[in-house]
């Protein structure tokens, strides 16, 4: 997501980025699709070991191996995210 330094009407139809605004989501991981691929109902400040800890981290190397940006739609309809 960017955001828009100034009006680009202002700026004769421009539009300028402000670079120290802008978020950067690339190929995250959503912490719903964990949950979901893990078969653990993860908790956060929950500590994990043993066969727990490592389903958890074979969990997020298939996501992260998936290479596909958490922040779209398709993404969280297609079965690794949040059901809706």
């Amino acid at each position: 997501m960017d955001v828009v330094d100034g009006d680009a009407a202002d700026r004769g139809g421009n539009i300028v980025v402000c670079p120290s605004a802008t978020v950067l989501f690339r190929h995250g991981i959503m912490f719903d699709a964990v949950k979901k691929r893990s078969g653990l109902n993860v908790r956060m400040y929950e500590s994990y070991r043993g066969a727990d800890a490592h389903a958890i981290l074979d969990a997020l190397d298939k996501e992260y191996h998936l290479d596909t940006p958490w922040f779209t739609p398709a993404r969280w309809l297609d079965g690794h995210g949040v059901d809706f």
